[in-house]
């Protein structure tokens, strides 16, 4: 009976991998955007697509229930064979590739093979941990409901104090029978109420696995255009603070070598270290920031201090996921670190303690700059970056043509280039990169050189800076206007 259910399985998991690989086979045909509404990219055709996929990936998921063991190889493989595909496309002229989606439910494993915990897809876009939720309350509170013996105390599994937010962060752990905003929420005083949320994940906003060939979008003219020919450069050379939310840095490389000796890079893990993310994404971010190779790389602040906070495991080969937790805990620290800007090169889904986090972040002068996400230009707006108080930030390539994954919307500030860089990896090694994650830290450098004392006055003062696009109109495509190194006055930028 066994042996039936496993042939039963393997054969449903080789009609997965066949239906999946030619998903990834199918070329992506991206309209020219234009300013008011974009062209969907076959939206159709591709939704149908994602959908043959997302039901064959459920039917698979009822078989794991029988065959836990068979079913996790199965998963390894499969996203093994999207990967692979996905090698083999990234050299094709004009095609732009998505990244694999990542199954709707994942273990999360160690160095060692054992599950740290589990993550599902409650709804396209939204990835949580099961069963786990997060609360701030201040010291009082806390204490207020140890007074009442709250039974929601009995859940308790972390509790982490946040001085810049003068807030303790408590991880809960709960039955399915409490698995619900509702259910916790009776139990909570209502000021508490808005402060409670579920264990969120969020994702980096890059992919090494892209190639494009591509016209000049009709938002640029000459003087865009011949910014965007030029190698991205020196910002300023101010001593600035940056606090970067990523993966750890490989701070090795030899980009970094002024920076390290100079003790300009700082890091701070926070999250086990048998199950950190590659850090081949945090090393490219701060490399644009702050590395330097001869004839390849010149660091928008070549005098920086880099604050940066490793908060990201490794979902899959190429996806790395961040729980609120642990973003939010990063956040406290390069606040405490006085940092005077931040960089967010990831996205996710609205969470009530991430948006007090932003507003008491950015009431203290600390100016948010975050990627607008890779999800594609019909998904819902995704955060940090659409929260009011963050500069969200698109990707275009040389060409001038925005990134065709990207999200768009009205809350979407400023465009710079982010497709096809070549950017330092992990381990010393290169590699051309895309997303929207890329382009972020090109405007987090503008941010930090021209630090305001509110962020809207310095989302003011980058619009002054940037080349404007659409006729000078703001844009859902390409917001208020491209911002590049050569932009900027020859007596601000003498590499100009």
């Amino acid at each position: 009976m066994v042996k039936s259910r496993a042939a039963s399985y393997a054969t449903l998991t080789s009609c997965l991998v066949f239906m999946l690989a030619v998903l990834l086979s199918t070329p992506a045909v991206v309209a020219q955007q234009r300013p008011e509404r974009p062209r969907p990219p076959n939206e159709q055709a591709e939704r149908a697509m994602e959908r043959r996929a997302e039901q064959a990936i459920r039917r698979a998921e009822r078989v794991e229930r029988q065959l836990p063991d068979v079913a996790q190889q199965a998963q390894s493989r499969v996203l093994e064979a999207m990967e692979q595909r996905l090698q083999g496309l990234a050299h094709a002229p004009g095609q732009q590739i998505r990244q694999p989606r990542l199954p709707t439910q994942l273990e999360v494993r160690d160095n060692r093979g054992q599950i740290r915990f589990q993550e599902i897809e409650i709804e396209p876009f939204v990835r949580i941990v099961q069963q786990e939720w997060v609360l701030l309350t201040t010291e009082q509170e806390f204490e207020a409901l140890e007074g009442t013996n709250n039974p929601l105390l009995d859940y308790v599994q972390s509790r982490q104090l946040l001085g810049s937010l003068n807030q303790q962060l408590l991880t809960l752990r709960v039955p399915t029978n409490l698995d619900s905003q509702s259910a916790l929420e009776a139990m909570l005083p209502e000021p508490l109420q808005a402060r409670l949320d579920r264990q969120h994940v969020y994702q980096l906003q890059s992919t090494q696995l892209q190639s494009s060939q591509s016209q000049r979008s009709r938002f640029f003219g000459d003087d865009a255009a011949d910014a965007l020919s030029r190698p991205l450069s020196e910002v300023c050379d101010l001593p600035v603070k940056v606090g970067v939310i990523d993966t750890q840095a490989d701070d090795s490389h030899p980009i970094f070598q002024r920076a390290m000796t100079e003790k300009r890079i700082h890091q701070q893990l926070f999250l086990d270290s048998d199950g950190i993310a590659s850090s081949s994404h945090g090393t490219a971010v701060s490399g644009l920031l702050t590395g330097y190779a001869e004839n390849r790389l010149a660091p928008l602040l070549p005098n920086a201090h880099i604050y940066q906070a490793a908060v990201f495991y490794q979902q899959a080969s190429t996806h790395q996921g961040s729980r609120i937790t642990d973003l939010l805990t990063g956040l406290n620290w390069l606040s405490e670190s006085g940092v005077s800007v931040i960089n967010l090169s990831l996205a996710g889904p609205p969470n009530n303690l991430l948006e007090l986090a932003v507003r008491q972040l950015t009431a203290n002068g600390t100016t948010l700059v975050a990627a607008v996400g890779n999800q594609g230009p019909h998904a819902p707006p995704q955060y940090p970056a659409a929260y009011p108080d963050v500069i969200a930030v698109t990707a275009i390539d040389r060409s001038g043509r925005v990134y065709p994954w990207a999200v768009q919307g009205s809350h979407l500030d400023f465009s710079a280039l982010g497709v096809n860089i070549d950017l330092p990896t992990a381990e010393g090694q290169w590699q051309l990169q895309s997303g929207t994650s890329l382009a972020t830290p090109v405007v987090t450098a503008f941010a930090a050189c021209n630090q305001q004392h509110t962020p809207a006055r310095t989302r003011a003062a980058l619009i002054d800076k940037a080349f404007s696009l659409n006729a000078g109109e703001h844009s859902t495509i390409v917001g208020s206007g491209l911002l590049h190194p050569s932009s900027l006055p020859s007596s601000d930028n003498p590499r100009n």
